[in-house]
């Protein structure tokens, strides 16, 4: 019997939290207990190292001069490319914008000096060929403070590298690792900078929040876990194994669980403009996260603890708000390698 994943997609859509609606066909793969496999040809073209010790294995691609957009709500098609027409040389980007949550289309607007510009009222992305040191440099700002936006509600924007089974036909951005169970590193690599971040108290609660995030997958227990690492939360908060209230009262598979950077071992991005390099092997985190066999606490369902069940699907980075925050901050050299 033919997977009727359009369906399947439309039904999770309503009732997955904003930040994650772009990764929900992870979501329902992995309750299918199907595998979720995104390597094809193109795979060869990322970059595999060795040394004396171990084989070193570049699994996203890197950030490149364009990028798909995505709807404000999921269709299971890109709304078109950032630059529009993409005529600069990347005829299909491995990455995508999202700002789930956000009414609003991204659309192309003037005044970028340099690089382009999409934007609504309450979100804007602009990309820097260079800046800083970094190539390929993406800038993100959020507006909560316009009365678009209701409050005690999540807006996300982020970046986030394709899978062809959440938007069929694309490139993909990222390749799914080999079980945990036979890595002995993960490394996260990237450059930060919040370079505006203002408070305005027009809810009852304001914060914005950067992140670094990476998907996982088990299709033996059919279960996913969205791994979110918060480079700064601007009410100083220092998240440790927080389980997303959310997903917890989910009697499904999809799990999420919140850690500061600094719990890593991180440094922790300051609202002042300096850029900050974060490269941590996060594979000792995330098996400590799996050991500890979490149970939902509004639902009968436990995780699976064995890291040989699980694999890195994805990944994604960028900011969110609720209440009145207006924050920018700008994304640098992003990669992922496993030995």
């Amino acid at each position: 019997m033919p997977f009727n994943f359009a369906a399947t997609c439309a039904s999770l859509h309503a009732n997955m939290r904003p930040q994650h609606s772009a990764f929900f066909t992870f979501t329902a793969l992995a309750t299918l207990g199907l595998t979720m496999s995104c390597v094809n040809e193109d795979d060869a073209e990322l970059e595999t190292t060795t040394d004396e010790q171990s084989v070193v294995t570049s699994l996203a691609r890197p950030l490149q001069a364009a990028a798909w957009v995505a709807p404000p709500v999921y269709n299971g098609q890109f709304s078109g490319t950032a630059p529009t027409g993409n005529n600069i040389g990347v005829p299909n980007p491995t990455w995508n914008i999202s700002q789930w949550g956000t009414p609003q289309a991204l659309l192309p607007k003037a005044g970028a000096a340099s690089g382009w510009i999409n934007a609504n009222n309450v979100s804007r992305v602009q990309y820097y060929a260079t800046e800083a040191s970094g190539t390929n440099v993406y800038e993100l700002a959020q507006n909560g403070n316009t009365g678009t936006l209701p409050c005690n509600t999540e807006f996300d924007l982020f970046l986030g590298t394709n899978d062809p089974l959440t938007y069929a036909g694309k490139p993909d951005g990222f390749v799914q690792s080999a079980p945990l169970s036979t890595l002995t590193a993960a490394t996260m690599s990237l450059g930060t900078k919040v370079t505006y971040e203002q408070f305005n108290r027009r809810c009852s609660l304001n914060f914005a929040g950067y992140l670094s995030a990476i998907i996982l997958t088990n299709p033996t227990a059919g279960q996913t876990l969205f791994y979110q690492i918060y480079l700064r939360d601007s009410r100083g908060t220092t998240p440790n194994m927080a389980w997303c209230p959310d997903y917890e009262h989910a009697a499904n598979g999809a799990f999420c669980v919140d850690d500061a950077i600094t719990v890593l071992g991180g440094t922790r991005v300051q609202a002042n403009g300096v850029r900050v390099n974060n490269t941590l092997n996060v594979l000792p985190r995330i098996k400590t996260i799996l050991a500890t066999a979490h149970k939902k606490s509004n639902a009968n369902v436990v995780l699976d603890r064995d890291p040989a069940h699980w694999m890195i699907q994805n990944v994604y980075i960028g900011q969110l708000l609720q209440g009145g925050m207006v924050p920018t901050s700008r994304w640098y050299n992003y990669s992922f390698t496993v030995q």
